[in-house]
């Protein structure tokens, strides 16, 4: 969201400044946040995979 939804035009309100900066980081901070935690989920999907067939392999042998 650009600076000008905030009111008052660059630099006319600093409260709106801070506002938007405040936003930005946030925003910022919120796209890292889902950027490790996909690359988590992504990791933890891959394990679980590993996992199911290592299971269904004892089984195999198991009822040999």
């Amino acid at each position: 969201m650009g600076r000008e939804r905030f009111g008052g035009g660059k630099g006319e309100w600093s409260g709106a400044d801070a506002l938007h900066g405040s936003y930005s980081k946030a925003i910022k901070e919120l796209e890292e946040l889902s950027r490790l935690l996909s690359g988590r989920a992504r990791s933890d999907m891959a394990m679980a995979g590993v996992v199911v067939g290592c299971g269904g392999e004892n089984r195999t042998r198991a009822s040999a």
